[in-house]
């Protein structure tokens, strides 16, 4: 017996590359939200110390938080290039810590 050969409109081959295709414009859509609502927390973290170091005299407590930002930014080992998730929940992770010290000025 010969095996019947479907005709090519009948075949789920559009539908699969239609739904593939809105399926990139979804993902496109959320990277795009989710590097906006990052970049808008690293701008607030910016704010925040600019605000905090435009003072005459900077408190020691707000200088040893300084030092501690500085420190959470330099000890984050990530590999941009890999693009792997991984490495955008330790960053997810910094800017937490970072925030929480940012809360106490």
């Amino acid at each position: 017996m010969k095996a019947k050969s479907l005709a090519a409109d009948a075949l789920p081959v559009k539908a699969t590359l239609d739904e593939l295709k809105s399926l990139r414009a979804d993902f496109r859509e959320l990277m795009g939200h989710y590097t906006a609502a990052i970049e808008g927390q690293l701008a607030q973290l910016v704010i925040g110390i600019t605000a905090v170091t435009a003072a005459k005299k900077i408190p020691a407590e707000r200088l040893n938080d300084l030092r501690d930002v500085i420190m959470f930014i330099r000890d984050l080992k990530i590999k941009p290039a890999k693009g792997r998730r991984r490495d955008l929940k330790k960053i997810e992770s910094v800017i937490e810590e970072l925030r929480r010290i940012a809360e106490r000025w």
